[in-house]
């Protein structure tokens, strides 16, 4: 009776060690996802956002010369 205690003990326990190395995974893949997630909205927001004021002709000019304080206002916003 003894071994079979044990034995199902055995079981549970290597049941709980996978049960925690599968969420430990699972979770610190979705906060990678969420932590992308959030750098790109900051990015959004920083950068972006600003791009939405340019015709694309416009960008198309600002693009063509790189020392323009235009250019540099533009990429540092």
């Amino acid at each position: 009776m003894e071994t079979v205690l044990s034995i199902i003990a055995i079981v549970l326990s290597v049941a709980s060690g996978g049960f925690s190395l599968y969420s430990f995974f699972w979770t610190a893949k979705r906060d990678r996802r969420q932590a992308t997630l959030d750098a790109y909205n900051q990015l959004q927001e920083q950068s972006l956002d600003y791009l939405n004021y340019y015709t694309p002709s416009q960008i198309a000019e600002i693009a063509k010369n790189p020392r323009s304080e235009e250019y540099k206002k533009s990429a540092h916003t």
